[in-house]
């Protein structure tokens, strides 16, 4: 399945989002895509627009910019937000890693502290390679939360390896030496048309 969660609709802020996505997080594992409101053509939108404040870009594809129960700074947050969710959660290459972010259950209040965190360590949501997203979340996990580092790193491994072709990160090859891993990825191939959702199968 593919579901989707819009942030900026009229009458929501983050408290009603984050709950939402919570709800949906714990139903389903498939993709939950998380996009920005937009103002487009033939919609009857405009009849939020004095009722919420909506304030919308005038350039395409006309983003929501702010309203009534969201800031400017809280939309540009949700834009950060929904793309390292992309990265993080829907790639599906850390599918057992991104859980352990949450084990209260508490998936939006979890993850946006994560996003926050890695927008100040990269000042970037683009082109950030795959082994640098595994060291942000290892660091994010032991360092911020506290979590032991050997069992972020075996967990880590386990996502990271799930597929042929994939090397080990050189800051995950001293725990993977240690627990007899060799240096050579995990002969298991994803099967059907689309890799992405088949990660979140496994």
């Amino acid at each position: 399945m593919h579901l989707d969660l819009i942030v900026g609709l009229p009458g929501e802020g983050l408290e009603s989002f984050g709950k939402g996505l919570d709800t949906l997080a714990s139903w389903t594992h498939s993709e939950i895509q998380i996009g920005i409101l937009k103002k487009l053509a033939g919609t009857t939108l405009d009849r939020h627009d004095v009722e919420y404040g909506m304030v919308y870009s005038d350039k395409p594809p006309y983003d929501i910019l702010k309203n009534k129960n969201l800031s400017f700074v809280d939309i540009q947050n949700m834009k950060r937000f929904a793309r390292f969710w992309n990265l993080f959660y829907n790639s599906g290459n850390f599918q057992k890693s991104i859980d352990s972010l949450w084990p209260k259950g508490d998936v939006f209040d979890q993850f946006f502290a994560f996003s926050m965190w890695i927008y100040g360590q990269t000042q970037s949501t683009w082109k950030i390679s795959l082994e640098r997203l595994a060291e942000l979340l290892f660091n994010y996990r032991v360092n911020e939360q506290g979590a032991d580092d050997k069992e972020v790193a075996a967990i880590l491994l386990e996502d990271l390896l799930k597929l042929e072709g994939r090397k080990i990160p050189p800051f995950l090859k001293p725990y993977a030496y240690e627990n007899g891993t060799k240096d050579s990825v995990k002969k298991v191939a994803a099967q059907g048309h689309n890799k992405r959702q088949q990660r979140h199968q496994d």
